[in-house]
């Protein structure tokens, strides 16, 4: 009989905790409890957000940075050939040659600098405009070479 006794007390505690469990909040208490869910959320986005710019401004940064560093690198190629270039000539023509090559060179750089300072957060839409204006600049260069042949 204690078994009987025991086995029902039980039942009905684990009922009346089941039945405490779905018991709807004061409605004071659920609103403050939204409240507070609400705000956790919101700062959980805006955190979130904050992660995001910081990793996107990184990656700018180093988008730049690498596009920067190509265009260097073009010039530089660019400046070897003229020279090269200017080997095949002799006296004042090679002289002349050699000069507007470094004139070419010194000035893409320089266009490169200010650009690159004065390029937006991206900089990847500067770095190729610069491309652009680099590798006609570095085709005058090579240009004028050729005629004061």
């Amino acid at each position: 009989m204690n078994t009987r006794l025991l086995a029902m007390i039980v039942s009905t505690l684990s009922l009346s905790a089941l039945a405490a469990c779905n018991k709807a909040e004061a409605p004071a208490d659920t609103a403050s409890d939204v409240a507070e869910a609400r705000q956790e959320a919101n700062e959980d986005v805006a955190d979130a957000r904050k992660d995001a710019a910081n990793e996107m401004g990184s990656a700018a940064a180093d988008m730049r940075e690498s596009a920067q560093d190509v265009e260097e690198t073009r010039i530089e190629g660019d400046h070897k050939v003229a020279l090269e270039k200017c080997e095949s000539l002799a006296g004042d023509a090679q002289k002349a040659c050699k000069d507007s090559a470094d004139a070419t060179y010194e000035s893409a750089k320089a266009r490169l600098k200010t650009q690159m300072s004065n390029s937006d957060a991206s900089g990847t839409a500067a770095a190729q405009r610069t491309g652009s204006r680099f590798g006609a600049a570095g085709a005058t260069g090579v240009t004028v070479c050729r005629t004061s042949n």
